[in-house]
């Protein structure tokens, strides 16, 4: 599994090397293995960044690589850190929007995104708002039907169907319009 050097062996190189083993690859398989090989290192990037891996190693690593395949790993890479993107999760929002702003340069995209992800937070809050006091007082009843009374009694109306489709209901349309302006970022997933 380790090579003279004591280095991992990825799965494409030992198929490449029982391939030629085997006899010699048409140049479309060539193609395809180099294909995939720049496809895993966007996503092992991507990855390793959201880890902690830092900005600057990424660049050290890139700079490995011939120009050609720095722009492919670079694309693929971007693409994977917009597909992590999702509207409920802002914690690496602000990560992951820099990385992609580092690499793209598109500070304009990155900013609409920023703002949706404020705007999806105030339209929870404002459904929280309109609907808790009404959801709240709905499941107070049932636990009072259930003989669960008492000043201590708090109800988590979030626990509600109609709160979690009011929910599901911001999320999808959120979510589409994130879609929307990630998808210039996005390449197609094999």
């Amino acid at each position: 599994m380790s090579g003279d050097s004591g280095e991992l062996k990825s799965a494409l190189d030992i198929a490449m090397e029982k391939a030629q083993r085997m006899g010699s690859l048409s140049s479309d398989e060539v193609q395809n293995i180099e294909y995939e090989k720049l496809v895993a290192t966007g996503e092992s990037l991507a990855k390793r960044y959201l880890g902690g891996f830092p900005l600057r190693d990424i660049e050290i690593e890139l700079k490995k690589r011939d120009e050609h395949a720095q722009v492919a790993i670079t694309s693929y890479l971007v693409s994977n850190l917009a597909n992590v993107l999702d509207i409920r999760h802002i914690d690496q929002l602000d990560k992951i929007l820099y990385a992609i702003q580092h690499f793209t340069g598109d500070t304009d995209v990155s900013q609409r995104i920023t703002d949706l992800f404020g705007e999806y937070a105030i339209a929870i809050q404002k459904a929280r708002d309109e609907h808790g006091d009404r959801l709240g007082a709905i499941k107070l009843q049932e636990l009072e039907k259930l003989g669960i009374t008492g000043s201590a009694v708090q109800p988590a109306f979030e626990s509600s169907l109609e709160w979690l489709d009011i929910q599901r209901k911001l999320y999808k349309e959120n979510q589409r319009r994130l879609n929307e302006l990630t998808s210039i970022w996005k390449k197609p997933q094999d």
